[in-house]
């Protein structure tokens, strides 16, 4: 039989991965906030005024705001495009609505659409950072062991279980 302190040890791994979800429409770029020209054939994206303006860093010059250049990817219905930050959008209602280049757009839908809810979108970099693995110990609530070590671990538990149970 196994103790309380195994039972707990042995809990299941999750993945934690949290997207954005807005709306997603095109717009026909030009000078962005961050003091770029882009063109319609850009991979590019503006992101809702509240979002742009309360990221961590960002002050009164919008130019120099951390967010720019940023990449990130959206996801519409199993498709997929990565951009790169170089706008606010200030007719944006949802804080984290986008509106894209008419090229960016164009990989995830056609045109006549005009509007894509619930498109889905998170920091490019940060897809490998949250998909990490943690195991929880269940009773103290605390991390066991993250990334490889938490995926080593877990399989030689789920290993050592199955082997116990055709005993």
């Amino acid at each position: 039989m196994l103790s309380l302190f195994q039972l707990s040890v042995l809990s299941f791994l999750f993945i934690s991965v949290v997207a954005n979800n807005g709306e997603a429409t095109f717009y026909d770029p030009g000078l962005g906030a961050c003091g770029t020209q882009n063109t319609s054939g850009d991979l590019i994206a503006a992101v809702a005024q509240e979002f742009f303006d309360s990221y961590p860093g960002a002050t009164s010059n919008p130019n120099t705001n951390p967010i720019c250049n940023k990449r990130i990817t959206v996801n519409y219905q199993g498709r997929s495009v990565t951009v790169a930050i170089t706008d606010r959008c200030p007719g944006c209602k949802g804080k984290y609505d986008l509106d894209l280049s008419p090229a960016a757009f164009d990989h995830l839908a056609d045109r006549s659409v005009g509007r894509l809810h619930e498109a889905q979108w998170d920091f490019a970099d940060e897809h490998r950072r949250r998909a990490e693995f943690i195991v929880k110990n269940t009773f103290t609530g605390r991390d066991v062991f993250s990334g490889r070590d938490a995926r080593r671990m877990a399989r030689r538990r789920r290993s050592e279980m199955h082997i116990r149970r055709m005993s």
